[in-house]
């Protein structure tokens, strides 16, 4: 996901050992002091985008 401010926002989903919800942890990958996230770039997939430092 995208901020207004071209910065990037990634999420981490974590189950707990039944595959329910735990806890969803929110990246933001810019140093920019504003982070409005834009909701509409947000795109949900099984698998992990390469974003952010460390990315292969």
């Amino acid at each position: 996901m995208h901020t207004s401010e071209g910065g990037l926002i990634s999420a981490l989903v974590n189950m707990d050992q039944n595959e329910r919800l735990l806890e969803i942890e929110f990246i933001y990958w810019d140093d920019g002091k504003g982070v409005t996230p834009d909701w509409s770039t947000l795109s949900i997939g099984s698998e992990p985008a390469n974003y952010g430092p460390g990315a292969i």
